[in-house]
């Protein structure tokens, strides 16, 4: 049986590795970004891919890096540092670094937020990530 309740402090979880903290914003962003076009349009299958992966991709989040940037409060700001901090060997394909970087400081802001149950924080980070999308024009 998988235990889901957490064990962690919230100081426990600002103290995880950020690639952790990373690796679970990343699944959190892309459930709430399908969970979004799933309930509020009627796309197929293969639109809604489209749609999510326009937003989900590095580029795009290393954009949504800079528009909450400005936000951002005491420790979420350490976190988002402790992640600009990580070196990579690799980074995702159809991003610069430097987009990547910032994709990642913004998977590890999430990640950080949901672990430590700020889901209204985290939601509205999200929010604002749907409402550029709409915004750009590209849907």
């Amino acid at each position: 049986m998988i235990k889901t309740h957490m064990k962690k402090s919230n100081k426990e979880i600002y103290e995880l590795n950020a690639i952790k903290l990373a690796y679970m914003g990343d699944s959190v962003f892309s459930t709430y970004i399908r969970k979004h076009f799933i309930v509020n349009t009627d796309k197929k299958n293969a639109d809604l891919n489209k749609c999510v992966n326009k937003i989900v991709c590095a580029p795009n989040q290393a954009k949504l890096m800079d528009i909450i940037a400005p936000m951002l409060e005491g420790v979420e700001v350490d976190v988002v540092n402790r992640a600009r901090n990580l070196h990579f060997n690799n980074i995702a394909k159809n991003s610069t670094p430097e987009e990547y970087s910032k994709a990642t400081e913004f998977e590890a802001l999430l990640g950080y937020l949901y672990l430590t149950g700020q889901i209204e924080r985290l939601e509205k980070f999200i929010d604002i990530s749907v409402e550029s999308y709409y915004d750009s024009g590209r849907n």
